[in-house]
C-alpha cells in the first residue's frame, strides 16, 4: 500500500517492542492483516524473537511463509543465559530444534542475529562454538557488533573492533558446511 505519492511499505518487522511472540494472537492478527488488507508478501513480514519455542512451532504451523528472526546473541547456553532472561526457560538444544522445525516447515532459512559484544561473546572461541552450532542448518547469521546504550553500559558493554568484529565473522564463516550461507 502506498501512503502518500513517495513511498509504499514492503516490509514489517514485528521486534523491539517486548517480545512478539508473548503477543502472540495479536501478532498473528496483525501478520495475517498485513498479507490480506495489504496485500504484502509473507515472506517480506519478519517476526523477531529471542526463542519461544512453543510459538516458534505454531507460527509454522499458522504462518509458515513469514520470515522467522532469532536473537541468540551466544554460542553457549552458559553465556546466552547472561545476556539473554528468558534463556533459562528455553535451553539451546531446544530452541535450535524449534528453528530446525521452522525452517522445515517453511523451507525458509531462519536468520540468527547475534550482537557482539567486547569481552562477552565476542571470543574466538565463541565464534568458532558459533559456527559449529549452526553447521548445517538453514540459517544466515547477522553479525552485528554492540551500540552503546545506557542500559548496556551500565553492564560495561563496549563495541569491539571493526578488526575483532571481522576476525569473529571469519571463524565463524570457517567452520566446515556453513561458509556461504551467512549474512554478515
Amino acid at each position: 500500500p502506498s501512503f502518500g505519492m513517495h513511498w509504499k511499505v514492503t516490509n514489517a518487522v514485528f521486534m523491539g517492542m517486548g517480545e512478539p511472540l508473548n503477543n502472540y494472537a495479536a501478532v498473528l492478527n496483525a501478520v495475517r492483516s498485513l498479507r490480506e488488507l495489504w496485500r504484502l508478501n509473507p515472506s517480506r513480514i519478519t517476526v523477531s524473537t529471542v526463542g519461544v519455542v512453543n510459538r516458534i512451532r505454531s507460527l509454522a504451523t499458522d504462518e509458515p511463509h513469514v520470515s522467522l528472526a532469532l536473537s541468540l546473541h551466544a554460542a553457549t547456553q552458559e553465556t546466552r543465559e547472561k545476556l539473554v532472561p528468558t534463556a533459562k526457560a528455553y535451553t539451546m538444544r531446544k530452541l535450535l530444534s524449534a528453528i530446525d522445525d521452522y525452517s522445515a516447515a517453511s523451507g525458509r532459512a531462519v536468520l540468527v542475529e547475534y550482537i557482539l559484544i567486547r569481552d562477552v561473546n565476542d571470543s574466538i572461541d565463541e565464534a568458532v562454538a558459533l559456527g559449529e552450532l549452526l553447521r548445517c542448518r538453514n540459517v544466515a547469521v547477522n553479525i552485528i557488533p554492540y551500540n552503546s546504550t545506557a542500559a548496556g553500559d551500565r553492564f560495561g558493554y563496549a563495541t569491539p573492533s571493526n578488526e575483532h568484529a571481522r576476525a569473529f565473522a571469519d571463524a565463524v564463516r570457517a567452520c566446515d558446511g556453513y561458509a556461504g550461507k551467512k549474512m554478515v
